[in-house]
């Protein structure tokens, strides 16, 4: 046995394993394998970043949220988006008005959605002549077209 520094090294000779003369003296050191063992566990692999993992849990809300969205519907999902088309409606009637468009103003259904609507109901589907000239959708502001006559 060889005691060498932080070493525990044992001679391993070849006449007690082997009558051999050719085979070279062995020295097992104990340490340094332990050594090399700690080494081993000690070693660290790649690790994510704050960042990464920030990023990566964002992915996975927004995913969700999507999913959830385009299954059960996003009035159910965000019940806050505004529920109010007034305003769609509104450029739809005047842009008929303008371009003359027969069809479009008295004819085409338009599906008018507000919180108070008559007879609470939510969305009320019907033309923009019906809308302009009922005295009950007055305070949308839709107004009626002088330049289009619609056929009864």
């Amino acid at each position: 046995m060889i005691y060498s520094g932080f070493n525990l090294c044992f001679l391993n000779t070849t006449e007690n394993v082997n009558k051999n003369i050719f085979k070279e003296n062995k020295h097992i050191c104990i340490m340094s394998i332990v050594n090399d063992l700690i080494k081993i566990n000690e070693k660290k692999g790649q690790g994510l970043s704050t960042n990464a993992i920030i990023l990566i849990v964002l992915g996975v809300i927004v995913l969700v949220v999507l999913a959830l969205g385009f299954t059960l519907g996003w009035n159910r999902i965000l019940p806050f988006i505004s529920q109010n088309n007034v305003e769609n409606i509104k450029t739809a009637c005047v842009t008929a008005c303008t371009t003359q468009s027969v069809y479009d103003y008295c004819t085409a259904n338009r599906t008018l959605k507000a919180e108070d609507l008559p007879g609470g109901v939510k969305e009320v589907k019907n033309t923009c002549n019906f809308f302009a000239t009922n005295p009950e959708f007055s305070k949308y502001g839709i107004e009626v077209c002088s330049s289009i006559t619609c056929p009864s």
